[in-house]
C-alpha cells in the first residue's frame, strides 16, 4: 500500500510545477518536479506509474529548457515504467512516446522521433472511439 502522504505531496507538488510550466517559469518548474520525483522515489510503495508520470513531466520541461540530454534519459525511463505496467495500447503509451518523440527531434534525431511519433499515433488511433 502506497504511502498516502507521500502520493498526495507529490500530486500537489506536480500540480504546482505544471502551473509554473505553463506560465513560463520552467526552472522553477523544473525544480518542483524533481521534489516530486524525490518524494516518490523515498517510498518504494510508490505506484510506478506514478513516478513514470512525473518523470515524464520532468523530462518536457527539462526538453523546453534545452537539457535534452537529461530529458531523454527521464523520458526513456518513463517510457520502460509505461510499457511494463500498462497495455502496449494504452493512451498513457502513446503519451510517453509523444514526449520521448519530440525531445528526440529537438535533438536532430529525426528518424527515431518519427518512428516513435508513429507508434504512438498507432496507439492513439487504437484507443479513439469508432466514431472517430
Amino acid at each position: 500500500q502506497p504511502n498516502v502522504n507521500a502520493r498526495f505531496i507529490a500530486t500537489v507538488l506536480n500540480n504546482l510545477a505544471g502551473n509554473y510550466e505553463r506560465s513560463g517559469r520552467i526552472g522553477q518548474a523544473i525544480d518542483i518536479y524533481g521534489q516530486a520525483l524525490e518524494v516518490e522515489s523515498s517510498d518504494a510503495r510508490t505506484d510506478p506509474l506514478s513516478v513514470s508520470t512525473t518523470m515524464g513531466n520532468l523530462g518536457r520541461s527539462l526538453c523546453k529548457n534545452n537539457e535534452h540530454r537529461k530529458a531523454l534519459s527521464l523520458l526513456d525511463k518513463s517510457l520502460v515504467i509505461a510499457k511494463r505496467y500498462l497495455p502496449e495500447d494504452h493512451n498513457d503509451v502513446a503519451n510517453a512516446l509523444g514526449l520521448l518523440s519530440l525531445c528526440c527531434q529537438q535533438l536532430g534525431e529525426a528518424e527515431r522521433a518519427m518512428q516513435l511519433c508513429e507508434e504512438a499515433v498507432a496507439i492513439a488511433s487504437h484507443c479513439l472511439p469508432h466514431n472517430h
